[in-house]
């Protein structure tokens, strides 16, 4: 015998209330006709179920669907004959007949007796094919693909089940998201990025807020760069335009005095430097400002990208304690420095040596990734040399300069930790020979030997670019998959929070009772279904699986069937997940014009 189970409720009223008037609740809304059409349903006692009743046997035909949206119920069957079923099985009609919605009322029965109604319900749902014992819904047998399968809003899959127990294995709800690696990378990030302002900070420079010191700002502490040759402090400062946190280089006044000559020069830096604005490598260069809030003297200011949790690698590997770098942390940033210094080149652009100092690249660790690098005072020479427009042999011997720059770094950091000046003699042993002709040619590219362009230097790091391309593609895939965990959350986050709105509201338009009738109380069953699950022996039941689940067979809208059962055990209903969504949206077009009525009238009273 095939079964098939149609709700037709869009409304419930518990007995105890007086009739609110037409189903549907608020005015406007779609309404049943015929058994269900006038009044709310109110059981007679021939309907309350004892503890000897035999479980609800569901009817075999779908209801009718009005145009206008609500759900027409049959005629009631005869008395004495049980959902109209006349001989043969058939109603009067020569079709199946129709049932009305299974609601069950028990309000003096025990927890025991309404549960073995659910069992016996349920039996004949999962008999007939649909329910949540057999994932195909109404009309597909076990084993087979539901037509609903891979709709919705790409849905994550249930999880697979195990093929000898027949049950679903056990994930657990951390690997619904984001790993504890990358989450405490991406807080720490935050933290950085929201640090306390210094008091002793001007409230904005420019429109720039929230100014902490990224160094040492006691007096006397600022000294001339190695680099840049002037002295500088950098802070970390907020964008009052789009809240992003910037680094704010100020160039002391007094080295640097902030003529109108100077500053032209260092927006048209600017605007050439646009060029390679997007290179991974490079700390982007935001603005350049004159500002008398610090200190009231007019000076100088530098924005570029401020980037969290970074330090220089002068700090990392050359400061005193700090750990020096293997050969291949050594090849990671040379790969890295060689891509950077490709597009510059490129865009004909020079760094003039100064820009690849230890002290003005930035490095900061990523999760399950490479160390990455960042150019941080890209462009900051053109203005400060006051050098014209350099002629096409001027512009490659400074390329030439940048790559003999490259490798004093590279070399550097190989002798950090000897406690002697930096010398290709006094490498260490363990130093590969193919590293040792790199840094050699790179340091060569001055006086015309060596490298001649960063297309010869990327042709000797062919072999070690495959293998950082090969580790970015897989820390790229990780991040999409970690990424596709959390765009899954926050859509079922919105469903949440949207499906709360509905079952969580007490009134509305002050009808107080418009949350407990019509479609606004199958939901709240359906919400105290998702959130305050129990046991058999009434223990809150924490399973993140079952609200994942159901959130999206609700946003998906399949046609399977669940259970609801009331707070006090004394009410069920069995609605399928079709009949929630169609409730879900009309109840969330309700709240909409109810949000929309008083700006409306508004606009009206203006008009008018």
């Amino acid at each position: 015998m095939k079964a098939s189970l149609q709700s037709t409720a869009s409304e419930f009223v518990p007995g105890d209330q007086k009739p609110a008037g037409p189903v549907g609740g608020a005015k406007g809304s779609p309404s049943l006709t015929g058994t269900l059409s006038a009044t709310p349903f109110v059981p007679s006692p021939k309907l309350l179920v004892g503890l000897e009743a035999p479980p609800f046997t569901p009817g075999l035909a779908p209801a009718q669907v009005q145009p206008g949206g609500g759900v027409s119920a049959a005629k009631q069957p005869p008395p004495g004959v049980p959902g109209g079923i006349g001989p043969g099985g058939r109603s009067g009609r020569g079709g199946p007949a129709p049932q009305p919605p299974p609601i069950v009322r028990a309000p003096s029965h025990p927890p025991k007796a309404l549960a073995a109604h659910a069992a016996a319900a349920f039996a004949v749902l999962s008999a007939a094919g649909q329910g949540p014992f057999v994932p195909g819904g109404p009309g597909v047998a076990a084993g087979q693909r539901s037509p609903q399968a891979g709709r919705g809003r790409g849905r994550r899959p249930a999880a697979p089940y195990a093929a000898t127990l027949g049950q679903p294995a056990t994930v657990p709800a951390s690997a619904l998201s984001i790993t504890e690696a990358l989450r405490a990378e991406l807080q720490a990030d935050l933290t950085a990025q929201q640090a306390q302002p210094d008091p002793g900070l001007p409230d904005f420079v420019g429109s720039y807020h929230s100014l902490c010191a990224l160094e040492d700002a006691s007096p006397g502490a600022a000294h001339p760069a190695p680099a840049l040759g002037v002295p500088s402090r950098v802070y970390r400062a907020a964008s009052a335009r789009d809240g992003s946190c910037v680094a704010l280089r100020r160039l002391d006044p007094q080295a640097v005095a902030p003529a109108p000559q100077l500053l032209a020069g260092f927006r048209a830096a600017q605007e050439r430097w646009r060029a390679v604005e997007g290179q991974p490598f490079l700390a982007a260069w935001r603005e350049a400002l004159v500002s008398a809030e610090l200190d009231g003297a007019p000076a100088l200011w530098l924005a570029h990208a401020f980037v969290p949790g970074a330090v220089t690698l002068e700090a990392a590997h050359l400061a005193p304690g700090a750990r020096p770098p293997g050969v291949d942390r050594l090849w990671q940033y040379l790969v890295q420095l060689a891509a950077a210094l490709h597009a510059v080149h490129g865009a004909g652009l020079v760094l003039w040596g100064a820009g690849l100092a230890p002290s003005k690249i930035l490095v900061s660790s990523e999760a399950g990734g490479a160390p990455r690098l960042r150019i941080a005072a890209a462009g900051t020479l053109d203005a400060l040399m006051q050098v014209p427009g350099a002629g096409e042999e001027d512009l490659r011997r400074l390329q030439r300069s940048d790559l003999a720059a490259l490798g004093h770094t590279l070399l550097t950091l190989a002798c950090a930790g000897l406690g002697a000046s930096p010398s290709l003699d006094l490498l260490p042993g363990s130093t590969p020979p193919d590293l040792v002709r790199v840094i050699a040619g790179l340091l060569a590219s001055a006086q015309g030997g060596g490298f001649q362009d960063t297309s010869a230097l990327a042709g000797a790091l062919a072999m070690h670019t495959v293998g950082a391309l090969s580790s970015t593609a897989a820390r790229g895939d990780a991040m999409r998959a970690e990424l596709a965990k959390e765009c899954e959350n926050g859509r079922l986050l919105r469903l949440l929070a949207r499906l709360g709105t509905v079952a969580g509201r007490p009134s509305l338009g002050g009808d107080t009772e418009w949350a407990e009738t019509g479609d606004r109380y199958m939901l709240k069953l359906f919400y105290s279904f998702l959130l305050h699950q129990v046991d058999e022996a009434g223990q809150p039941t924490l399973d993140w699986g079952v609200l994942a689940e159901s959130l999206n067979k609700l946003d998906a809208g399949v046609p399977e069937s669940i259970l609801l059962l009331s707070a006090d055990e004394a009410s069920m209903l069995v609605v399928t997940y079709a009949d929630l969504k169609r409730c879900f949206e009309r109840c969330q077009a309700e709240l909409r014009g109810g949000a929309e009525a008083p700006a409306r009238h508004a606009l009206a009273r203006v008009q008018a």
